[in-house]
């Protein structure tokens, strides 16, 4: 059985509002309050206390085991942080579902956050505050769990094979082909408990990869799982997201919020896994990567982490490169009036047009700036 879920993330507030008439710090105060509040995060998880500061933010209030709210009371660029801890979500969720009709997952913590944010917030004094601002999610880790799924021999026998460099690995690219991708730095640790963990990456990369025994450690540290009785094995393969673009950061956000079922989010992150980290062995796609795409579509090979870099669009700019400038559009155009005629020409930009408006589907890299541009 292969199981996924979220085990951590951090999602962040940026306002673009003005402070004029409010301080910042008394914004932060109203924004929390009314996410807590709708969110029912103080009725189960306590009351926020204040703490230590953390990530850098030095207001900081604590909700619960491992779960914090947090903001710097001199960068207001900086926003206003949310962490959610593995065992924050474990205790939040499970208190939630016992008291309140709707069935709540990890995933869908992230888009309920997201949806509750009104753009005016009525004080108890009655004073209005603007929410004008946008969510943004700078880390997620994906947790996608081997369950009676690999012998420790496999998993031991994989280790190995990957340490000495006898597994290739394959990423999807932006073209939807696998390419080579035997660039990453890979590290097998032994701890003192003799627990392996396969590290692929950089802790300070965007994508990095953990793949130990999570049974072995939950028995090290004295913990239990649910049926810990009936499970041989338990092998966790924990991808740990982290953008640092704007672009990126939206772009995941919206493709989780866009998620509708339980089976869509597993397999958003069995794609998460398979883009960046898919295993061979002498050609022969490994079984560990076999047991993860088995769980989707064989045809689909989307990759849904590419790092985007918007391209700015200036009205003015564009019109004087399609008249001054070498535009392929320009000497198109040219070639269809001088060889089909002046009437001709104008029926293909009248088709051009009307297929603009009724067929054309804009990308996600087209949707992501004009979002962006709205909010301005």
């Amino acid at each position: 059985m292969i199981q996924c879920d979220l085990d951590q993330f951090t999602i962040v507030w940026k306002n673009e509002s003005s402070f004029e008439s409010l301080g910042f710090e008394d914004y932060c105060q109203y924004f929390i309050s009314h996410i807590t509040s709708e969110m029912k995060m103080i009725d189960y998880l306590g009351v926020p206390q204040r703490s230590g500061g953390r990530n850098g933010y030095d207001r900081v209030f604590t909700l619960g085991e491992n779960t914090w709210i947090g903001y710097n009371s001199n960068r207001d660029d900086m926003g206003i942080c949310f962490y959610f801890s593995s065992r924050g979500l474990e205790s939040y969720i499970g208190s939630y579902n016992a008291n309140e009709e709707e069935d709540l997952t990890r995933y869908k913590v992230i888009q309920n956050i997201c949806s509750v944010v009104n753009d005016r917030y009525i004080t108890l004094d009655g004073d209005i505050i603007e929410f004008n601002g946008y969510w943004s999610l700078s880390r997620c880790d994906i947790a996608i769990d081997f369950i009676d799924e690999l012998s420790s021999e496999e998993f031991d026998s994989f280790s190995k094979k990957v340490n000495e460099n006898e597994i290739e690995l394959r990423k999807i690219s932006y073209k939807g082909n696998e390419v080579s991708s035997r660039t990453q730095e890979i590290k097998l640790i032994l701890t003192k408990a003799g627990v392996q963990t396969l590290y692929i990456g950089q802790r300070t990369s965007p994508v990095f990869v953990r793949f130990y025994d999570k049974k072995k450690q939950l028995e090290d540290v004295g913990q239990t799982f649910e049926e810990a009785s009936k499970i041989e094995t338990y092998f966790r393969f924990e991808v740990e997201i982290k953008m640092k673009g704007k672009e990126e950061r939206a772009e995941i956000l919206n493709q989780i919020c866009l998620l509708d079922s339980s089976d869509s989010f597993v397999s958003w992150c069995i794609q998460v896994a398979t883009d960046k980290y898919r295993f061979y062995e002498s050609g022969k796609l490994c079984r560990i990567s076999e047991l993860m795409l088995s769980n989707l579509d064989k045809n689909n090979l989307k990759a849904v982490l590419k790092q985007t870099k918007m391209l700015e669009y200036e009205y003015e700019k564009s019109k004087y490169y399609y008249k001054e400038g070498d535009s392929g559009l320009q000497g198109l155009f040219y070639k269809i009036r001088m060889i089909e005629g002046e009437e001709k020409f104008l029926e293909f930009v009248q088709e051009l047009v009307k297929f603009q408006r009724e067929e054309y589907i804009p990308s996600e890299k087209v949707k992501i700036y004009l979002n962006g541009k709205e909010k301005k």
